[in-house]
């Protein structure tokens, strides 16, 4: 299922992105685990074919890293690695390094090994995979994922902070990342417990089971959920929206009382005041229309109708007069051009200034010099 999946993932679709080819490999990886896993309870498999054994341990260290960086690719629309991203690869290289010796040992030297592991196989877990001690990769690998686990909870409750207004139009793929992400907490807890109490418990179905659940949930929920693949919507998305709904609200312009107009305007206005919503960016007229519980079209006609202007003129003047009120607040100070339109919710430096142009006929650095406290 793990292996189709991936096919799916990468090879089907024509325009994987970078964050699909992170879960086709987070997925292909819990696979080669698990496949090498149940060869051990495939009578003599590992008898007839001693040369696999122990092909799939590096792979264990790569589950975290790989789910961890798909989530960031995610929420943070990553469109390739960054620069220090091949040190999160770097504990799967350096144990496969560790087993290079035993890789190249005989096939008679593996097979007495073999034996001797399978005539005991309560040593299974407990055996030495390298320069370390028995035992100590074991704990290494669930201490890592727990690590991982830790900040891969950070980075959606950093994300949901600011950006819980825009995640509405995205509900499928958060439910999803969370899904994921409390099923891989999940795993590497309940590993960490079992190697603290351990006793009765075969620590390989101990590992089998939990990965098992999680390659299961995600095979079923890529193919009932296919939207999970294409991740959250960018701005371009959200302007044909934009677009969309300013068009319909063109032809309804006279539909609204003066009353009807004046009950959305006060519920807009102090919707802006209390939340600040435009500091978000890519924040839409329907994500507005939402929040305020106006229809979009209605909204619409009262943007245009009483502040004459677009809804994407009508954000930006907020953005432009957030800036100019706190321009010179002393964590303020040492913005740059960029920062400054990052801090107020501008997707580039180019959009922040020409509305600061549009807003006040001047360019920011004119502004702010002849402006200058």
């Amino acid at each position: 299922m793990g292996i189709i999946c991936v096919i799916i993932l990468v090879v089907l679709n024509r325009d994987p992105k970078h964050g699909t080819r992170l879960l086709a490999l987070g997925l292909l990886t819990i696979s080669i685990i698990l496949i090498f896993n149940n060869f051990i309870y495939i009578d003599g498999f590992y008898l007839r074919h001693p040369n696999i054994w122990r092909k799939g341990l590096p792979f264990q260290y790569l589950v975290p890293p790989l789910f961890y960086l798909y989530v960031r690719a995610i929420l943070n629309r990553e469109t390739t690695f960054r620069k220090w991203d091949w040190l999160h690869f770097m504990p799967a290289l350096l144990h496969a390094i560790e087993l290079t010796p035993f890789y190249l040992l005989s096939t008679p030297e593996k097979l007495v090994y073999i034996k001797y592991m399978f005539s005991h196989p309560e040593l299974l877990p407990l055996q030495k995979e390298g320069l370390l001690p028995p035992y100590f990769h074991p704990v290494l690998k669930t201490g890592i994922g727990i690590v991982y686990q830790i900040f891969q909870v950070r980075l959606l409750v950093l994300f949901f902070r600011k950006n819980s207004l825009w995640l509405k139009n995205n509900l499928v793929i958060w439910t999803w990342l969370k899904s994921l992400t409390f099923l891989t907490c999940l795993t590497y807890f309940f590993l960490f417990f079992v190697f603290i109490f351990h006793n009765g418990i075969n620590l390989i179905d101990a590992t089998l089971v939990p990965l098992g659940v999680i390659l299961f949930f995600s095979t079923v929920n890529l193919m009932l959920n296919p939207r999970v693949l294409y991740g959250l919507k960018d701005q371009k998305d959200l302007n044909v929206i934009l677009e969309i709904d300013e068009k319909k609200s063109s032809n309804k312009i006279f539909s609204l009382s003066s009353e009807k107009i004046n009950e959305y305007k006060e519920k807009l206005e102090f919707f802006i005041k209390s939340q600040n919503p435009f500091l978000e960016k890519g924040y839409s007229i329907r994500q507005m229309a939402a929040d305020c519980d106006i229809p979009v079209h209605h909204l619409s006609i009262v943007i245009n109708r009483e502040y004459g202007l677009n809804y994407a003129d009508f954000i930006n003047r907020y953005r432009v007069d957030y800036i100019l009120a706190h321009r010179y607040d002393e964590n303020w100070r040492q913005f740059s051009l960029e920062g400054l339109a990052k801090e107020s919710g501008f997707n580039s430096r180019s959009s922040f200034i020409k509305a600061f142009k549009k807003v006040t006929d001047q360019t920011p650095s004119d502004y702010f010099e002849k402006n200058r406290h």
